[in-house]
């Protein structure tokens, strides 16, 4: 077996690309298959997100040598892939396998979400390979009926991935607060407040960095490439912006955002958000007076050795560890919680994203309604596409939360009334 790795090689345009080597050299189709995505537009996905499809790849061609199949012999020929072909290679996208050594070992299998994302990305990779051999084809009457073939093997593998990951609605509640963690973040992260865990020299650059993320369902890496000149705080608004190659950036790690191509989103400071950020930029003011202190285009610096260097990649997460550290939540063994804090499964930055987004679909229905008007509104809010589906998203998970949260009480409601029956017959 090959030995398959995953490198970055940074473009001249700034993208770093993964790719995918083996046995230290480049493996030409899929390299390819993600340069031709950059150059149309010079867009592309995340690194996180190229370095997945790299990794569905891969695994990919593990199964093609250990079988001994050949995709461009296969499309040339216009045999492509059988159904039951087809429902093997699904199979494997499920499962994690080492065949490095000699024995074949299987671990356990993926979660279906990761499967459901590889054999995606594996069918564009196909299918794009498809489409250039296809097109090299000299004109004739074998090529019309590899056309024919191809449009044959579609049908097929779509059909078999709906029935393998059918699509559903969310399953459990998003990651978010309840009311009561709510009130205690929000509390806590205030400057002065007795219960903050950070020291008087970091509470108010924490406490604009979380509101961000907590009033506008921001990710982190957003936050953390926000510049100076993208604020307008006479006019109450900021924009989002995704820089390509930015010369200002010269932090080791980079934040990396998550989405596709040059995107630029215009929002509005709700009153708090606005409120801790005159804060934070009042005190970032006193940074060019600093000994060493250098003039930097990032709006949150970090404090280490006195220098205005922008906030670390890392930075964000540790703000929760400390949060979780200062107020861990514990329960008994009955599940019931005996102190409120914050639990370590869901409490990261992203959480509050997920936090922002039901909090909106829930009081924009208690008000209004939730239908498609609500669905436009939240897009206008967090700034995202008209063709965004995440509103549906979140819509479905809210609602959720409180057929959820619905059953919890009537559970606790059946409890207890059973406990009082049992009161009164020991009576």
């Amino acid at each position: 077996m090959p030995s398959l790795q995953i490198r970055p090689v940074r473009l001249a345009s700034g993208h770093e690309v993964p790719v995918l080597v083996s046995d230290g050299v480049q493996v030409y189709e899929t390299s390819w298959w993600l340069v031709d995505q950059l150059l149309p537009s010079l867009r592309g996905s995340a690194p996180n997100t190229m370095a997945a499809k790299m990794r569905a790849a891969a695994h990919w061609l593990q199964w093609a040598d250990y079988n001994k199949f050949n995709w461009a012999t296969a499309v040339q020929s216009g045999k492509f892939m059988s159904a039951q072909t087809i429902g093997q290679v699904l199979k494997w996208m499920e499962l994690e396998v080492d065949l490095t050594s000699e024995r074949r070992v299987k671990r356990l299998r993926v979660a279906p979400r990761t499967a459901a994302n590889r054999t995606g990305f594996l069918f564009q990779f196909l299918s794009w390979y498809a489409n250039r051999l296809v097109e090299a084809l000299p004109a004739s009457e074998h090529k019309g009926n590899v056309l024919e073939a191809y449009r044959e093997w579609t049908s097929v593998w779509e059909t078999k991935v709906r029935m393998e990951f059918p699509r559903s609605a969310p399953t459990r509640p998003p990651e978010t607060m309840g009311e009561e963690q709510r009130e205690l973040f929000l509390r806590v992260i205030r400057p002065g407040d007795p219960g903050n865990p950070w020291r008087k020299g970091l509470q108010v650059r924490n406490y604009a960095f979380l509101m961000l993320l907590y009033e506008h369902g921001l990710r982190s890496s957003d936050v953390q490439q926000l510049r100076m000149d993208d604020l307008r705080l006479e006019k109450g608004i900021f924009t989002v912006e995704e820089r390509i190659a930015d010369p200002e950036e010269t932090r080791k790690r980079r934040p990396n955002p998550k989405r596709r191509g040059h995107t630029r989103r215009a929002l509005r400071f709700s009153p708090e958000s606005l409120e801790a950020m005159k804060l934070w930029l009042a005190e970032r003011a006193q940074r060019d007076k600093w000994p060493g202190g250098t003039k930097n285009p990032f709006v949150f610096l970090s404090h280490f050795a006195r220098t205005s260097k922008a906030l670390s990649e890392r930075r964000p997460g540790q703000f929760f560890e400390d949060l979780k550290n200062a107020y861990p939540e514990k329960r008994r063994k009955n599940g019931l919680i005996l102190n409120v804090g914050f639990n370590n499964n869901y409490f990261h930055p992203h959480a509050l994203r997920h936090d922002r987004a039901v909090r909106f679909v829930l009081d924009y229905d208690a008000k209004y309604g939730w239908d498609r008007r609500g669905e436009e509104a939240m897009r206008k809010v967090f700034g995202w596409s008209l063709d965004s589906r995440q509103p549906a998203y979140y819509g479905g998970a809210a609602f959720l939360a409180i057929g959820v949260k619905a059953m919890v009480e009537l559970t606790d409601h059946r409890t207890q009334m059973g406990l009082a029956m049992e009161a009164e017959e020991t009576e």
